[in-house]
C-alpha cells in the first residue's frame, strides 16, 4: 500500500500552495462562478448535481480543488467546505470521497483525509451544505488523538458504506450504516482504534468476517 508519510508531505505541500490563492477560482466567494466543472456526478431523483472544479497546482499537476452542489432546475449554487480542503487536493481526495449513494437519498463528502465522512440528505443538500449541518458524520481515529487517512471504498447496499481508515501500510476496513448509525470492523483491530459519529463516540463492532481472519 502507499506510504502514509510520502502521502503526507504531498498533501502538506498543496496545503502551503493553496493556503494564499482564496481568491482563485473555485477556492472562494461562489464556487465556480462563471467556470466549467471538470467532472459532474449527477442525482437525478432530486435534480441535483455535484460539480467538481480543478485548477493547476504546480509543475503541470491538476487536480480537483472544490465541490459544489447545484440545483440543475434553478441553478443554485452551494460550495462545500470541508474542515480540512488543503489534504483533499492531491491523491484525488474529493474525487475518490464524493459520491450519491445507489438509492440517491444521500450524498457522502470528505471532511478531509484525516477528518473522515459527512453524510448529507439529498432532499436538504443545499441547505445542509450552506450552514454545515450534517445529517451524520463518521471517522476513525487512535485512542492516543492520532488521526488516520481516510478513504471511501464502495457503497453496500442502498445506504451503509465502506472505508478504509489507517497510516503507513496499514489500512483496516470498516462499514458504517447510517440508518441505525452502526460502525463495524471489517478487519481485524485492536481496542486503541475508536470511532465517532455525529452524536459522539461510538462503538466498532467486529465482524464475523473480521473474526475469521
Amino acid at each position: 500500500m502507499r506510504s502514509f508519510i510520502g502521502q503526507y508531505l504531498i498533501v502538506a505541500l498543496a496545503a502551503l500552495f493553496l493556503s494564499g490563492g482564496c481568491s482563485r477560482p473555485g477556492l472562494g466567494g461562489n464556487a465556480g462562478a462563471g467556470d466549467k466543472p471538470a467532472k459532474v456526478k449527477v442525482n437525478r431523483k432530486y435534480g441535483l448535481e455535484c460539480d467538481f472544479y480543478s485548477e493547476e497546482v504546480g509543475d503541470g499537476i491538476k487536480a480537483i480543488t472544490s465541490v459544489s452542489i447545484r440545483d440543475s432546475r434553478s441553478g443554485e449554487e452551494v460550495r462545500f467546505e470541508p474542515e480540512d480542503p488543503g489534504s483533499l487536493v492531491l491523491n484525488n481526495g474529493y474525487d475518490k470521497n464524493v459520491s450519491w449513494s445507489p438509492d440517491e437519498e444521500y450524498l457522502l463528502l470528505p471532511l478531509g483525509r484525516f477528518e473522515g465522512f459527512a453524510l448529507v440528505k439529498s432532499a436538504e443538500a443545499l441547505k445542509s451544505v450552506r450552514e454545515k449541518k450534517y445529517a451524520d458524520s463518521v471517522r476513525v481515529q487512535l485512542k492516543t488523538g492520532t488521526q488516520l487517512w481516510h478513504d471511501f471504498a464502495a457503497w453496500e447496499g442502498q445506504g451503509a458504506f465502506t472505508f478504509q481508515a489507517g497510516m503507513s501500510e496499514s489500512f483496516p476496513r470498516f462499514k458504517y450504516d447510517p440508518a441505525d448509525r452502526r460502525l463495524t470492523a471489517l478487519d481485524k483491530v485492536n481496542e486503541i482504534f475508536e470511532g465517532y459519529n455525529g452524536a459522539g463516540k461510538i462503538v466498532i463492532t467486529p465482524s464475523t468476517e473480521a473474526d475469521q481472519k
